[in-house]
């Protein structure tokens, strides 16, 4: 407790503890840029029901659509990932930040799926930005040993955004209606997309360069870009990753869209109106941020120098969450319980996932 009222008390101490030394800048707007793209992402999840009924689709259909968002979101991370490797990262975080605002205000003003379906994609944008440069510019701007916190305190902002964003859009769509919210997050996202012109682009790899006791004038130049194929080679050396590769699409299929179901499921199964599926959705998220501090913690005092002690680590913790997934079908199909009972034990269960 002492240690979190000395946090609110200086918190630019604190950031500079997480930022070892370093400028806090950075994080900051990466952190917001990437709360932002979650506003626009849960608020459509959130207000699926809304969508489905507005353009006269089933949930197969809407489901497929938002299936179509998560490929194009992956499809376009390869490509853009192999120019921030070889031009200046930061404009290219800024332009895919301006490019997301504006497909998300597209989406509050699309009239046909067509338009809605191009809309989503195009948002997908951001997704596919923020991965490839936030990562390699944090890698950049922070020390090694300071990475971890670092990492962990751009990630928060998924959950921040993932709470900020359903509550807000579910408000918003039941007093206005469920365009509104896709237009009102523009503004933030724009806000940070100007803030965002006065960072510099770090030197690439200079910490690692640092790290084995070069000189000055090597730590500040920069190493020749690999080509693909080159690139390519490389991580399919690194075992560990390649484990990662396939356990994604099981992961993946088990994580990947609960918000657009879990969405589904109290508006049929609860009857919840956009305003109540919003704020119980919220309700999961600050766990979000409990489960970042603790799992950062375990991180970087067991398995900082054990790569394989962090792989099995993460396999627990995969098998936890397919525990509590079961869970949600089992809940739902239990006659003996009443309504409120089986939307109290959901949040809970929710809480879990998240967390």
């Amino acid at each position: 407790m002492h240690k979190f009222m000395a946090t609110c008390r200086h918190p630019g101490a604190w950031l500079g503890d997480i930022c070892g030394g370093e400028s806090a800048f950075p994080l900051v707007v990466l952190f917001g840029l990437n709360a932002v793209d979650e506003l626009d992402r849960t608020a459509f999840g959130i207000l699926l029901p809304n969508i489905r009924d507005e353009f006269n689709l089933d949930n197969t259909k809407v489901l497929g659509l938002l299936a179509l968002v998560s490929i194009a979101a992956l499809v376009l991370q390869v490509p853009i990932a192999q120019y921030a490797d070889r031009s200046k990262r930061v404009p290219l975080a800024i332009a895919g930040a301006v490019v997301w605002a504006f497909f998300s205000g597209m989406t509050g003003l699309a009239t046909g799926v067509i338009m809605l379906t191009i809309a989503r994609s195009g948002s997908a944008v951001g997704k596919a930005v923020i991965d490839p440069t936030h990562n390699s510019l944090l890698a950049d701007y922070y020390p090694i040993n300071s990475r971890s916190r670092v990492f962990s305190t751009h990630r928060a902002a998924n959950a921040v955004g993932s709470f900020v964003g359903p509550l807000s859009a579910g408000l918003l769509a039941y007093a206005f209606g469920w365009r509104v919210p896709f237009l009102v997050f523009v503004i933030p996202t724009m806000i940070f997309a100007v803030i965002a012109l006065k960072m510099r682009e770090p030197v690439r790899g200079r910490w690692e360069r640092q790290a084995t006791g070069a000189s000055d004038d090597v730590i500040a130049t920069e190493e020749t870009v690999p080509s693909y194929a080159e690139s390519w080679r490389t991580v399919q050396k690194i075992e560990s990753l390649k484990r990662i590769w396939w356990s994604l699409p099981f992961l993946a299929t088990a994580l990947i869209g609960f918000v657009a179901l879990a969405s589904l499921l109290y508006e049929q199964e609860f009857g919840l109106d956009e305003r109540a599926r919003g704020i119980s959705s919220a309700i999961a998220e600050p766990f979000a941020l409990v489960g970042l501090v603790l799992g950062s913690r375990i991180v970087t005092r067991r398995y900082l120098n054990d790569m394989r002690g962090l792989i099995r680590f993460l396999a627990k913790v995969a098998i936890a969450t397919s525990i509590v997934a079961v869970a949600f079908a089992v809940i739902v199909g239990v006659k003996l319980m009443n309504m409120p009972e089986k939307l109290s034990l959901f949040w809970t269960a929710s809480c879990t996932f998240t967390a």
